[in-house]
């Protein structure tokens, strides 16, 4: 992704708070929003059950696939902004999408000096601490899964960087995704996150339908019982028979 020491000059460090340390409740920000809400899983990390999750608006979403679709045969890459809602929970901040000034070859896309320039001019519109950057790319044709290069290119950039944590998306323009979270400070640690795209759903009435089940859905019967043989009696089954010995 080209010399990014230039972007990550140390000053802006400061504007970044460690994500160990920033905590703000989920529900407190977005509250009975989440009642309306409905996300689509693009990707899941493989053998573990539990994973930090990068959420993205439907919009934002398809924003980035469309400029994947656009540039046809060639990478294109770009930024956004990623805001923390809890210990495990981001999100990227809607509307904030967008394409850089850039260098582009046949599977290869970086910004250039004034996509740099743009990407700090960006940044700066955001007064409020804890923002963290999230560079993306496209696989047009191909998985959208971080190649050797890609990686590569995440290990110079964690030699450069004087930021505590960077995010990273890989798409393709069949609508697959994959994001990385980089923490760079006080060691270096990568890890997949669970990627999930937020669709806005009509608010719906369950309680018609809550009737409805309530008439038609019964519980099964329970299984009959198995019947229990009697034993037979030491005297023989004849109850007629005087012949028994006391």
């Amino acid at each position: 992704y080209g010399d990014h020491r230039d972007l990550h000059l140390s000053i802006r460090r400061q504007r970044q708070m460690c994500i160990r340390d920033r905590f703000i409740s989920t529900l407190d920000l977005i509250g009975e929003s989440l009642m309306t809400l409905h996300s689509t899983v693009l990707s899941r990390p493989q053998g573990t059950s539990t994973a930090p999750q990068l959420s993205i608006d439907r919009a934002d979403f398809d924003t980035i696939i469309r400029y994947a679709t656009a540039a046809d045969k060639r990478e294109v890459c770009g930024f956004a902004f990623v805001r923390k809602y809890g210990p495990d929970y981001f999100e990227v901040i809607p509307g904030s999408v967008f394409i850089t000034s850039q260098l582009v070859a046949p599977g290869a896309a970086q910004p250039d000096a004034i996509g740099e320039t743009e990407v700090m001019d960006r940044e700066e519109e955001f007064e409020e601490a804890g923002i963290y950057r999230l560079l993306w790319h496209s696989h047009v044709g191909g998985s959208a899964a971080f190649s050797s290069t890609d990686l590569n290119a995440h290990q110079v950039l964690s030699a450069s960087t004087a930021l505590d944590a960077m995010f990273f998306m890989v798409v393709n323009n069949r609508g697959q995704a994959t994001a990385n979270m980089e923490l760079y400070r006080p060691i270096r640690m990568g890890t997949q996150l669970l990627l999930a795209v937020l669709d806005e759903v009509e608010a719906i009435d369950l309680a018609p339908y809550q009737e409805e089940i309530a008439k038609k859905c019964h519980a099964f019967p329970p299984p009959p019982q198995p019947m229990t043989a009697i034993p037979s009696s030491p005297f023989g089954d004849d109850e007629d028979d005087d012949t028994r010995t006391y």
